[in-house]
């Protein structure tokens, strides 16, 4: 069984005016706060035990939390909330991080990731999407792929971490997740010859996750998922009303 923690300490502009806030977890989506969504999967997959909330403690409050769900005070970068939400759960074994942006997430998504690493060596558990499963699920969203020798893949949102490697790598962790967007920008990082690879399609996963093992200072390991609600996270306008759309007709999760 693994702990959860969601990172809910997110701001965006472009909400004030759909549901009247810029806090992302709290804003309401078909009725619901955001962040709602995310924990009700949690609570729903039988893999998960501990639940926290790392966010603003005077937002939250609005929000009735199911019992046994705590809230870290967020009031740093993304690492140093992560840092302050796991010193909190005095966690020893591998965390689930989730962000407060997938209101799609299913407790049968999150139970088939934790199975596919069952086994599997490496501090860090990263799932990706490839774009048939994508497009098959979601024809209208748009995301941002990377072409890999071995398939099209576009990222999740969800992470399983050993606790022990987040404060060793926090600064080069920050540079990287500012960069988790742009391929060019990641590729510029992990070395000039993974940029002509990238050009020539010759980048294969394995690759990338043995270069930034290499660069982190710890193994990564990334997780071929089939299901699309991982990634379908909430960064502008266009995805909250697809998502939107999605829950009134009940056509979300994995079909």
């Amino acid at each position: 069984m693994y702990d959860a923690i969601i990172l809910a300490g997110g701001t965006c502009p472009w909400l004030k005016k759909l549901s009247g806030t810029e806090y992302r977890a709290v804003a309401m989506l078909d009725g619901r706060p955001l962040v709602s969504y995310i924990i009700d999967a949690l609570l729903d997959c039988d893999a998960i035990g501990k639940i926290t909330i790392s966010g603003t403690q005077k937002e939250l409050a609005g929000i009735d939390l199911p019992a046994g769900v705590q809230v870290v005070e967020a009031n740093g970068t993304m690492l140093d909330n992560t840092l302050a939400a796991i010193r909190a759960t005095n966690a020893s074994k591998p965390v689930l991080f989730v962000t407060d942006d997938v209101p799609l997430l299913t407790a049968e998504a999150v139970t088939d990731f934790l199975q596919k690493v069952t086994n599997q060596e490496a501090d860090v558990f990263y799932p990706i999407i490839p774009q048939s499963v994508c497009l098959r699920d979601f024809p209208a969203g748009k995301r941002t792929y990377v072409t890999f020798k071995d398939g099209i893949f576009t990222g999740g949102n969800i992470l399983l971490v050993n606790p022990e490697v987040v404060a060793n790598c926090k600064e080069v962790a920050e540079q990287v997740f500012a960069k988790r967007k742009y391929p060019w920008k990641l590729c510029s990082w992990l070395g000039w010859s993974f940029v002509l690879k990238f050009l020539l399609h010759r980048l294969e996963v394995k690759d990338v996750e043995a270069r930034a093992s290499q660069l982190l200072g710890f193994r990564g390991k990334a997780i071929i998922t089939e299901f699309a609600e991982i990634g379908m996270d909430v960064d502008k306008e266009a995805d909250w009303h697809l998502i939107e759309t999605c829950l009134c007709s009940e056509a979300g999760g994995h079909k």
